[in-house]
């Protein structure tokens, strides 16, 4: 269908979502952007944050962090780290994971990379409530 855009997300876990769209929105390491079907190809590096998509059958929100979105004209794919969907998390969850994440050693390179990266997931769980 050329007024939509398919779009499949995939975590090392699996596949979180298959749908096709009419609108996505993500978070990019330099910001947000939003997509529309056949738009000009681009890859990008995934920040963290919330995901956004709009099509026939309603909207999906979802939490990512890291990782790749590949959009080829009416096909993008989004190769992340971290993806969980709002109906899945709380408020009270998101919040503690972040208060955890916090209080994590950074006393090594590779500790203070683990915190953050801690950190980023769980603040992108938090952004599904603000």
């Amino acid at each position: 269908m050329a007024d939509s855009l398919h779009c499949s997300v995939v975590t090392p876990e699996g596949e979180v979502l298959d749908q096709a769209f009419t609108y996505v929105d993500l978070p990019l390491t330099d910001g947000r952007m939003g997509f529309l079907p056949n738009r000009a190809p681009i890859v990008a590096e995934l920040g963290a944050g919330k995901f956004r998509a709009k099509g026939p059958e309603g909207e999906q929100v979802l939490a990512i962090a890291g990782g790749f979105v590949q959009l080829d004209g009416a096909s993008m794919t989004v190769l992340t780290e971290y993806a969980v969907r709002k109906a899945d998390l709380t408020r009270e969850d998101a919040s503690q994971a972040l208060d955890d994440a916090k209080a994590l050693p950074a006393d090594t390179p590779e500790a203070r990379a683990d915190r953050q990266r801690k950190i980023d997931r769980a603040a992108a769980g938090l952004s599904l409530f603000a």
